[in-house]
Parts: C-alpha cells; structure tokens; sequence
C-alpha cells in the first residue's frame, strides 16, 4: 500500500531456494502492492519462461460475518478469485508504462488448486521485452512488474520517462498524493467486496526457467 516490504525484497539470489513475492498475514479489500523483478542471463543467450501455480486456496474457519455471505461452509475458500494480478515487460523502473506490454491480467483464483499456467517470455515466437522472436542475450538483465489488487485491477499506463529511478511509492502521476495504485501505472478497486473471504488464505508458486 505504497510502503516497501522488507519480507518480499531481496536483491539478485539463485531462485532454487525459496524467497517470497508475496507475504501477507490480514489483507483487506483495497489493499495493494507492486514488485519489479529482474532475471539476470550469465554469458549465454536464454530462451526464458515463467510459470504459476495456485497451491492452496483455503476457507480455514468462518467467522459470523463470513457465514452470513458465504454458503460454501468450509469448502474451498474465495480469496484466490478476489486477489487480482497484472503482469508486464518492465523496463526496470518500476511502474507500468504506456508501451510496455501487458502479459496477464485477472485473478490467480481460474487456475484452480493444483492448475498451473506456463508463460513464454522470450522464445523462437515472441520476445515480451522487443515483440520480435528470439532468445535474451547474454550477460542482460531483463524486468517483470507484478502488480496485485485484493479487488479489481486495469492497467492506468503512465507516459513512458525513460528513466529508472521511479518507484510505485513516489506521486508519478501527481494526483492524490504518493504511493497509490495509479503511481504504479494501475487501478484497484475492493469497493464490490463484502465478508465471503473473510478467514481465507491461499498460496501460490511462481518459477522462472531459462534454457540456453
């Protein structure tokens, strides 16, 4: 919500151990949060993928609020449907920018428990940093932006800078103050949400592979 998290901030580390890009304990409609990450290709040229996969998306218990909402009991929860993601080709400054390329949008919930979505970075087809196939070269480090909503997330682009120095946290589109969902080039919005998620919680895998 405008603010950096230590928890889900490291700087470049081998992802075969566990590092989080998300880590929150009580979320609440409205809230929101952006993460740029970099991957780093050593010498050789590298085809690159991403994958996610939903791995819990729990009820847990039920408070009154929820129960009043939720006809599900302790079934399968609802927050993995309401916590919205959009992904883009960054540039390395952090914010979603008007020709930068958009690679997902919408809820992680579609994927269902166990489901899983493989996503082609850079490969003989397409290039999501240059929209022409081929490989990232070499000894180049290349961007993601992930930004999430607990409600409805679109992109708001900002006008492209040219600069690497802006952050989700500064007033980049100088309306209403620092740090809000439109400083990161998006939108959320958690007014439709009501108590159905309450207790909810889920979990979530995001890898990253590159092949030379």
């Amino acid at each position: 919500n405008g603010t950096l998290n230590e928890a889900t901030t490291w700087t470049e580390a081998d992802l075969s151990t566990i590092h989080k890009f998300f880590d929150f304990e009580d979320v609440k409609p409205n809230d929101y949060g952006e993460d740029t990450i970099s991957l780093h290709v050593n010498n050789n040229d590298s085809y690159l993928c991403a994958n996610v996969k939903l791995t819990s998306n729990d009820d847990n218990t039920q408070t009154e609020p929820e129960g009043l909402v939720d006809g599900n009991a302790l079934e399968t929860g609802e927050l993995a449907s309401l916590v919205n993601f959009l992904w883009w080709a960054d540039d390395g400054d952090n914010v979603l920018e008007d020709n930068e390329s958009v690679i997902s949008e919408g809820p992680i919930g579609t994927l269902g428990v166990g489901g899983s979505v493989t996503v082609p970075l850079a490969d003989s087809q397409n290039n999501i940093w240059t929209g022409v196939g081929g490989p990232v070269p070499g000894n180049q480090t290349k961007y993601i932006g992930k930004a999430w909503c607990f409600g409805d997330i679109a992109g708001a682009p900002l006008a492209q800078d040219n600069a690497t120095t802006r952050s989700p946290a500064g007033d980049n589109d100088g309306v209403n103050g620092a740090g809000k969902p439109e400083d990161g080039g998006v939108t959320c919005n958690g007014s439709a949400l009501n108590n159905v998620s309450q207790t909810d919680s889920l979990t979530a895998d995001v890898t990253f592979t590159a092949t030379q």
